[in-house]
Parts: C-alpha cells; structure tokens; sequence
C-alpha cells in the first residue's frame, strides 16, 4: 500500500474515534498501538509537512491556547475506555485546517450552586462557632448576640465594665453573610471575605478590619467615627452606606459611596468621595484614582444581582468563581480584557449566566470539574 493510501486509511481511522469520542452514548474501545501507529509513521510524516504549510503565526496561537490550559500534550494519547468521562484534545484535518477541541460530555450537566449564607465567628480565646441559620442566642463578656435566619445581630449588655472581646467573622467561598455591629452599623460580608471587631466599640471610635469585601451601613454617631481598616486604607465616616472592596489577591482596593461623605486615609494622604465617587488604589504602587461612577452598581451583589457595565471578563469571572467556588482558565489571554455587561440574579443557575454572555458571538465557556473554560468563539 503506497503512503497516500496509508494516509487515506489513517484520516479514515481517525475520524471514526473522533465520532465515538464526539457521541457521549458510545463505548469507546481503541487498541493503543493502533492508537499510536496512527500519529507516527507515514502519517506523522505526512502531518509535519502539512503543518509547516500553514501560517505559522495562525498555528501557533491556536496550539498556545491549549498548551496554556493543559502545559503538555503528549502525542502518545492514552485513550480511556469510557467516552462518557474523556477528556482528550482531538486533532484534525478538516478544510485544510488543524484544530484542537476539548470535550467534556458531561460539562453541561455538572451541577455548581450558588453561594449561600454561611460563615464562622472566630473569638480572640481560640473559640471557633459555626454561624448556620439555626435560632440561637450567644453570650459573651460584654454582649449578647442573637443568630437568626443566617444572620447574626449584636446587642451590648447592661454591664459594660466587663473586658471586651475580639472578633472576627470568616466567610468562605460560596458564602455570604449579615452582621448588625453592637452599635446598630449593619455590614453584608461578600465571599471569600473577614470582618474583625471589638465585641463592643470603645468609647471614642468603632474600628473594624476588612479582608475580602463588604457593604457598610453605618449607624450615625457624631462622637465616634466608625473607621474601616484594609490592608491597604483606613475609609472613615460617621454615618453613611457604602462599599469596600479589598481582596489580597487582586491589584487594587476600592471605596465607592453610594450615599453620605467619607475619607479615604492613605499614608499621608486624605481623598474624600461624595455619592457616586469611587476612589481606586494600587495595591503595589498607592497610586490612587478618584472618577464618578454608578455606585449602585457595585453594590448591587448585596441587594441579590450581578450587575457589571463595561467591566473586563476576567474581573467578572473572578467575582463569580469565589461566589459559585469555582477556578477559572483562559486559553487565550487577549480574552480577559473583553468588555461585558451583565445583568442577572445573582442566585441563578450560573450556566445561564454563561449562555446571556455566549449571546455576543465573543466568548465560550466549558465547565470542567469546578473548573470555568474560556475560549474564544473561533476555536
């Protein structure tokens, strides 16, 4: 047999295993050393000089996408007898063109919940209390707290000559959380987030620190400012709403007041925002950037929406990994600078949030093993 009957009966090999892999109902049973014998010899050869026709530039980003996603892609592929768990990167020649294709049968039926109420209160004695949505009552030196419906409400005492306690509540991902502050200052803790705090505040100030994100409803008090503390910026106010967004693994922390006036306190450095104003700041550089925005946009994960305007993908995707607790790829990485905007409940089925974005023509996504996929629509 001549090499381009070989060839022939390769491709024709090929694209056999390429439906059974494609029909999830299919048993799929392929002999590895056919497997192998297919890639390499006259047919490998063949396939090496096809590939040096193409445009390099073209080949290269479409083979970076997925080296980027799985690193390593043997040419050895060992073929799993299950089609209904595979996951392979078949290649093929179709209208003298390569591509790679990952397949997950099943990605559509993986079940992802949206977060819930769900925290835990850490006390300064080591003391760890499951904060569920059971009815309970909590004592402690100077306060009183009630858990209620997955909320948790601070009340002081009569006696307050008894020595304070400190605080601080966990939220995890796929998580939120409601906590009233022992002077009525009502905070919504976002995923993947901390609140820590004096059990009751002292006399001349309420200071609380912030990892994470979360909304502020701070009860008035002309005598104390209530201070919120970041890694990065003390925000002080006396009474107003507001959001404060200050994870330590993303590049700035932001402030944006929605009603009342605040300082934002950096170094030396003092900013004051009215509503609608956020101010933003580099986590590396303390450079800041003060613009008028729709603060009810930000704050709106509170009130149970997603609403994004213009915002990157990646940004987006990274708010709604830590709140279905989710990873994320892109197989390319022009597509995290993509421009979206979302509306949708925040507590919805998080694949028709992917099918609301997949209406552009400009983004796909796979769901892989908790895992969000992005491609480009061409791949």
């Amino acid at each position: 047999m001549d090499n381009s009957k070989k060839i022939e009966k390769s491709l024709e090999r090929a694209d056999e295993w390429r439906e059974k892999i494609l029909d999830s109902d299919s048993e799929l049973s392929v002999d590895h050393d056919a497997f192998v014998d297919l890639i390499e010899g006259e047919y490998g050869s063949w396939r090496e000089e096809q590939i040096l026709k193409f445009d390099k530039q073209k080949s290269k980003k479409h083979i970076d996408r997925v080296v980027r996603k799985r690193k390593i892609i043997p040419l050895s592929i060992i073929v799993s007898s299950s089609a209904a768990a595979i996951l392979i990167f078949v290649m093929l020649w179709q209208s003298n063109s390569w591509f790679f294709k990952e397949i997950n049968p099943d990605n559509k039926n993986e079940i992802v919940s949206a977060g819930i109420s769900q925290a835990y209160l850490e006390i300064d004695n080591g003391s760890k209390i499951v904060l569920d949505r059971k009815d309970s009552l909590l004592l402690f030196n100077d306060t009183k707290a009630k858990i209620n419906s997955g909320k948790i409400i601070y009340k002081n005492k009569a006696n307050k000559n008894k020595a304070r306690e400190y605080h601080k509540i966990h939220v995890p991902r796929n998580g939120e959380y409601f906590v009233q502050l022992s002077d009525g200052t009502k905070v919504w803790i976002n995923s993947e987030s901390s609140l820590s705090f004096y059990s009751s505040f002292s006399e001349d100030k309420r200071l609380v620190k912030l990892t994470g994100e979360a909304f502020f409803e701070v009860a008035k008090d002309r005598q104390r400012p209530f201070i919120v503390e970041t890694p990065e910026c003390k925000v002080r106010v006396l009474g107003t709403k507001f959001n404060v967004k200050a994870y330590s693994d993303e590049g700035y922390t932001y402030t944006t007041l929605n009603e009342g006036k605040v300082d934002v306190l950096l170094s030396n450095q003092k900013t004051q925002l009215l509503p609608n104003q956020q101010l933003r700041i580099n986590n590396e550089t303390n450079e800041t950037d003060k613009k008028q925005v729709n603060a009810s946009l930000y704050s709106a994960w509170k009130e149970g929406r997603w609403l994004f305007k213009d915002e990157r993908l990646e940004d987006i995707l990274v708010s709604l990994a830590r709140w279905y607790d989710l990873s994320v790829s892109f197989l390319d990485e022009d597509l995290k600078d993509r421009r979206f905007s979302i509306s949708i409940d925040r507590y919805e089925d998080i694949h028709l949030l992917f099918k609301q974005m997949e209406l552009t023509n400009r983004v796909k996504f796979y769901l892989s093993d908790k895992e969000i996929v992005v491609k480009d629509i061409e791949i």
